[in-house]
């Protein structure tokens, strides 16, 4: 008895997914190695790393440049958030999250400098609240010039 093509096919890929396990279409998918535009592209004879570092080396040091200065705002960051401390900042609406989660936002610091306004009694408070907002955005410009360099890239 001969068997039919689509038969023996059909044989091949269950005996294939009782192999593998049966695998979701996600799991098949590559991440590719860099994007123009829409379009993702897979280097698979050339290195990516290799393509940038030989023909993109200029646009690389850019970003590394900015990944620098982007690396010494989170250290600012830090630095003024262990010397200042954050329990005088009415710390339960500036500081956002649970345990090692907790976070300043620029959206907690404007809330709590609309609620202190001018007054002179919290002028120390307002001084540091307002240094910390300048280096959020700051470190807000940076994240969007690193990105822009990466998509240029």
């Amino acid at each position: 008895m001969a068997l039919k093509k689509s038969e023996l096919y059909s044989s091949l890929w269950k005996s294939c997914d009782e192999l593998r396990g049966g695998m979701d279409a996600s799991q098949h998918k590559e991440q590719p190695d860099f994007t123009v535009g829409r379009q993702k592209f897979k280097s698979d004879l050339i290195p990516a790393l290799l393509l940038i570092t030989r023909y993109f080396s200029a646009e690389q040091t850019a970003i590394e440049a900015i990944e620098t200065e982007l690396a010494a705002l989170d250290q600012q960051l830090d630095e003024f958030k262990k010397e200042q401390g954050t329990e005088g900042w009415g710390s339960k609406k500036v500081v956002e999250g649970e345990g090692d989660k907790r976070r300043i936002t620029a959206k907690g610091i404007n809330a709590r400098l609309n609620e202190i306004g001018r007054d002179a009694e919290y002028a120390d408070e307002r001084q540091a609240l307002e240094n910390y907002a300048g280096l959020l955005d700051k470190q807000a410009d940076v994240k969007k010039q690193l990105k822009a360099a990466q998509n240029t890239l």
